[in-house]
């Protein structure tokens, strides 16, 4: 297991003082994002020869969020290696009592970004993580199947703010543009987000929600209806 502590800022905090969930996602990803550079495979080993780990899925339950100036331990660990995916496990607690806040599972792809297809992992790459068990929480299908009437939310269109070192729309602002359309007073007890095409510099989005349930969903499309990504977002 790996595991790095941090405190909560002003700037990582929504308009109640808790962490914010796009925050929560930076949290979740920079630590594996640590990991990798501390055992030698991160951006700086896969850089050079243009490979990258790219997110296919999130499954993401909240208890509650910690609140501003808290001290809080975020832990990563790999549960299973199978060619070029990667499933990994996050937990994020208060460092004083080890209360858990929140917890996930996500699974990601390693790529050749140049080429564009998968690039599967050496032994070596294999090796230099600890595999462990899978975090003990219900595992929900990657793929978010809803039924409905979608209605359209308006279009944005990607600004260079929202890149990453990959040239493409970094994972974590998926959830933070969502969360600007889900209900103002939704108390969110899960996220799940399904990636499928990568947003880029310049492109024009189509937004549209619904709202189902106990649930509420955030599409992104093209003009044409094609999808970029899914997300759901449970209410407590």
């Amino acid at each position: 297991m790996y595991s790095f502590e941090s405190r909560i800022r002003y700037s990582e905090t929504d308009n109640t003082g808790h962490l914010s969930l796009g925050s929560l996602v930076d949290y979740f990803q920079d630590t594996s994002t640590f990991h990798a550079e501390d055992v030698g495979v991160g951006f700086s080993y896969l850089e050079p020869d243009h490979r990258a780990w790219i997110i296919n899925a999130w499954q993401i339950e909240i208890e509650e969020m910690p609140i501003l100036g808290e001290e809080v331990v975020v832990e990563t660990w790999p549960n299973k290696f199978v060619k070029f995916i990667g499933n990994r496990n996050y937990v994020i607690k208060g460092k004083k009592d080890g209360k858990v806040y929140a917890r996930a599972n996500s699974i990601w792809a390693l790529y050749d970004m140049e080429k564009g297809f998968p690039s599967v992992m050496t032994a070596d790459e294999v090796a230099a993580y600890n595999i462990e068990e899978p975090l003990d929480m219900p595992e929900k299908p990657r793929k978010i199947r809803v039924e409905g009437d979608f209605e359209s939310a308006g279009t944005l269109i990607i600004m260079r703010d929202r890149l990453d070192t990959n040239i493409h729309v970094n994972n974590a602002q998926y959830v933070k543009l969502a969360c600007n359309y889900i209900p103002e007073d939704m108390k969110v007890a899960g996220v799940r987000v399904e990636y499928k095409v990568s947003m880029k510099l310049g492109d024009e989005i189509w937004v549209s929600t619904l709202k189902k349930d106990n649930y509420f969903y955030v599409k992104y499309t093209d003009k044409e209806g094609a999808d970029y990504a899914i997300i759901e977002f449970e209410s407590k």
